[in-house]
């Protein structure tokens, strides 16, 4: 990744105060939400990234998306040629935590499971997985359904030999859609869509490979309870269910079930061909610009809420941060003095080291030190009461209530 250029940084500060248009509906003028560009930024892949880009609201649909231009695709560009998903892990899907006890389970999981349980899918059947990284989704449906038929897609074929060894993979596509036959059941996209730049073509394109009888899942961050999500430099769309559904009904899909609490912090939703396809996004049921415009607002203001606390409290002696992934790494890599270590609660990544600071079993935390909870408030507290008994021996600090 290259070196941060403090003077190119500002220049590109300094170009961003102009609308421009709409990726999502193709007609709106899209307005900047100030104090995003000085945000320092992270990647997908939970690497850190320098300042820029451009964030703001549609006035006509009232999508939040991000400034794709030249240098938008030139810093995606710059960020896939290093790309390591799940490196923290050793290439291991990440762990989430459920219930009063804990419960772990890989992401994918759950939503194989509830995908499962929503649809009549026959016994043998075929699954796409479109921007299928290292096979996360297709193990976990390979291990609950063994006889279906699965492939795998992603814009390039670096991953091919680990997906077409997982059990059931009969292939890995690489590069354009096109080329790939249809007559799929399920075509399945997880946290795909936020870094496509023509969503709507896309999903089109995809339309063609499901049956009329098939389902397409997607899922992507919930920016509104995941506000760390807007500082990801290569997610170009934050989406929500309302302007998810609208993206999908724009594509030819009509809804059959979408939801916020499948998974925490993500957007879930299953999806049909419609009987009549639509050609353009629907916007005159979108939601008001200002109410969209200030929710991003706020969001931006946690996070700088939530950086300033960090920095006063980082004058302890010891001083920690809670998980690995997207905010942890862009909250310790915009610190002002460099944070001592990470906790994390999935075994695949304690003893390793991430951004060169080791990573810690929540019973492995130095006494007396302070652990900063880099979690959305109401998750913070959760996992703040069940891993900090009376007795613990070191201080987990929450970041500020939302606004």
């Amino acid at each position: 990744m290259q070196p941060s250029d403090p003077q190119r940084e500002l220049r590109d500060i300094d170009s961003i105060n102009r609308p421009w248009s709409c990726h999502l509906c193709g007609v709106g003028s899209v307005m900047p939400v100030p104090g995003f560009s000085y945000l320092k930024r992270v990647t997908s892949d939970c690497r850190p990234f320098r300042r820029g880009g451009a964030l703001g609201v549609c006035r006509s649909c009232a999508s939040v998306v991000k400034r794709v231009d030249a240098a938008w695709e030139r810093e995606v560009e710059e960020i896939y040629a290093g790309y390591d998903i799940f490196h923290q892990a050793d290439g291991n899907e990440q762990l989430i935590y459920a219930g009063d006890d804990g419960a772990a389970s890989f992401r994918s999981d759950p939503l194989v499971d509830r995908i499962q349980r929503l649809l009549p899918l026959p016994q043998k059947g075929r699954l796409l997985d479109v921007g299928c990284g290292k096979g996360a989704f297709l193990s976990a449906w390979s291990r609950s359904r063994p006889d279906w038929i699965l492939e795998g897609h992603d814009v390039d074929g670096q991953t091919r030999e680990v997906v077409e060894a997982i059990p059931g993979v009969a292939r890995m596509h690489a590069g354009s859609l096109d080329a790939i036959e249809g007559g799929f059941d399920l075509v399945s996209m997880v946290h795909v869509l936020e870094h496509i730049a023509d969503p709507v073509a896309t999903l089109r394109d995809v339309r063609g490979l499901v049956t009329n009888e098939g389902w397409l899942f997607v899922e992507v961050p919930h920016f509104v309870e995941r506000a760390f999500d807007l500082l990801v430099a290569d997610h170009c769309s934050h989406l929500t269910p309302d302007s998810l559904g609208r993206v999908l009904a724009g594509a030819g899909f009509e809804t059959v079930a979408l939801s916020d609490a499948w998974n925490a912090k993500e957007v879930s939703g299953v999806f049909r061909p419609a009987a009549r396809a639509s050609d353009r996004i629907t916007v005159d049921e979108a939601p008001s610009f200002p109410e969209a415009f200030f929710a991003v607002a706020r969001a931006l203001a946690w996070l700088e809420g939530t950086l300033s606390l960090a920095d006063r409290m980082r004058t302890r002696a010891s001083f920690g941060v809670f998980g690995t992934s997207i905010g942890a790494t862009w909250l310790a890599s915009s610190v002002a003095r460099p944070v001592d270590f990470f906790v994390d609660e999935d075994p695949n990544r304690q003893g390793r080291r991430h951004l060169g600071k080791p990573v810690l079993a929540p019973e492995e935390v130095p006494e007396d030190s302070t652990v900063f909870m880099c979690l959305p408030h109401p998750q913070a507290a959760d996992v703040s009461n069940r891993l900090t008994p009376p007795k613990q021996v070191w201080r987990a600090l929450l970041p500020p209530a939302p606004l």
